[in-house]
């Protein structure tokens, strides 16, 4: 088997990649062109084991801090959708940061507009090593189903002795401005300091 050397795809013997019909006649350009190139790995995805509709074929990756090189894998069709799919859905999470320091709550929709909304605690020398209990973020998922009754339970419930506290709520609905979302994690921040302040989250 072979693979492309510009989108990586693996294909059967014989078979040329797509990205070839767009290479470079001109000479110096050349070397950007696609090649094929003998899939130099066991053939077999690295993720499930399976030999059928391998994918996509990974090169070796050096690690520069530990002076070592992973070799070179193939994934099959089903593994890298599985991959993609995490990440788009990894992608799609928002932030949702309650600051009851700064009395502000905040809807991010990425880990850096929280890196960046965070940047407060790391620079104000007020705050110690520990955790930072006066924010709590969520992390939401976009909820794009109907709601129905059984995504909402009370706090409290009423039984034969009267209204009671339920000891498992349901709160993992979250409302904001409009858009529902389902909480995927709840994150509690620790602040480190070794030599400058930096925070775990």
């Amino acid at each position: 088997m072979k693979y492309c050397s510009k989108c990586k795809k693996v294909y059967p013997d014989g078979v040329d990649c797509k990205c070839l019909e767009n290479n470079y006649s001109d000479s110096y350009l050349s070397k950007y062109n696609a090649v094929m190139k003998e899939v130099d790995c066991e053939l077999v995805c690295k993720t499930c084991g399976g030999t059928e509709k391998l994918s996509t074929y990974h090169d070796p990756y050096k690690w520069m801090s530990q002076n070592k090189t992973d070799p070179a894998y193939c994934t099959c069709a089903e593994c890298d959708r599985k991959l993609e799919a995490r990440i788009a859905r990894e992608e799609s999470m928002k932030y949702l940061i309650f600051d009851n320091y700064q009395d502000e709550n905040k809807l991010c929709d990425n880990t850096d507009e929280v890196e960046e909304f965070l940047n407060y605690y790391t620079e104000d020398s007020e705050f110690e090593s520990g955790s930072l209990n006066d924010v709590l973020i969520l992390k939401l998922e976009p909820f794009d189903g109907i709601l129905k009754e059984s995504d909402f339970k009370p706090q409290r419930e009423y039984t034969e002795n009267g209204y009671e506290n339920r000891q498992e709520p349901n709160t993992h609905i979250v409302v904001w401005d409009g858009e529902v979302f389902r909480v995927e994690e709840v994150i509690v921040l620790e602040i480190e300091y070794d030599g400058g302040r930096s925070i775990n989250w």
